[in-house]
C-alpha cells in the first residue's frame, strides 16, 4: 500500500489548478479559475477551482472535492490509482509500505468512502443548512472533510464498483452484517472522519 505520509507530502505539493488544467481549459476569474464541468452536460463554466483552498466545486451539479477526488471522478479511478496518477503527472516518487493489520492494509476503503460521502454533502441541502446553522463554514467543512452518508444501497454500490470484497469492508467497519445481509454502517447522516498519526 502507499505510505500515508507519502500521500500527505504529495497533497501538500499538489496545485489543484495544475491537475484540473491538465484535463480541462481553465479561465481566471478573480482569485479562482472556472471551467466547463465535465460531470454533467454543462454549457457554461459552472465549475470553480480554488487554488487557495485546493478544491473544485460545481455550482450546478454540486460535484466537488480535492485534486485526488477530481482525478478519481474524471478518470473513474480508485483512491490509490488517483494518487498514483497525480504522482506521475508531477514526477513525484511515492513510498510504499508492506505488512500491517488488515484494517490498515484496507485504509483505501475508508478513503474511498470518505471521498464519496464528501462529494454528496453539497448535494444534500438539509445537511448543509444544519451545519451552517451550527456555525460551520465552508472552510471548516473542507478542513475537517465533513460528508454525508446516503442510503445504505448507495454505499454498497460504491464498494461493488470499486471491487471491494465484503470481508474487507467488514474489517474496516464501513459496513455491518446481520441475518439479512450486509448494510452500511452510516446511513443518512453527516460524516466526520477521524485520522490517527501513528
Amino acid at each position: 500500500m502507499i505510505d500515508p505520509k507519502s500521500i500527505e507530502r504529495l497533497k501538500a505539493q499538489t496545485d489543484i489548478v495544475d491537475i484540473v488544467g491538465h484535463y480541462l481549459p481553465l479561465k481566471k476569474s478573480g482569485a479562482n479559475f472556472v471551467c466547463v464541468c465535465p460531470f454533467h452536460d454543462d454549457k457554461n463554466p459552472s465549475m470553480s477551482v480554488s487554488p487557495s483552498r485546493g478544491i473544485f466545486h460545481c455550482f450546478s451539479c454540486k460535484a466537488g472535492g480535492d485534486a485526488i477526488k477530481f482525478v478519481m471522478d474524471y478518470e473513474k479511478l480508485s483512491y490509490p490509482e488517483a494518487v498514483e496518477k497525480i504522482a506521475s503527472l508531477q514526477n513525484f516518487t511515492l513510498n510504499y509500505v508492506r505488512g500491517g493489520e488488515p484494517a490498515k492494509e484496507n485504509k483505501h476503503i475508508l478513503e474511498n468512502a470518505n471521498a464519496f460521502y464528501r462529494s454528496l454533502l453539497y448535494k444534500t441541502p438539509a445537511a448543509v443548512e444544519y451545519l451552517y446553522s451550527r456555525g460551520i463554514t465552508d472552510e471548516l467543512l473542507d478542513k475537517f472533510e465533513l460528508g454525508f452518508a446516503p442510503e445504505s444501497a448507495q454505499t454498497i454500490r460504491l464498494l461493488q464498483n470499486e471491487h471491494i470484497e465484503p470481508k474487507e469492508a467488514l474489517e474496516v467497519g464501513i459496513v455491518k452484517q446481520n441475518e439479512n445481509g450486509i448494510y452500511a454502517s452510516f446511513i443518512n447522516r453527516i460524516t466526520f472522519p477521524i485520522y490517527t498519526h501513528a
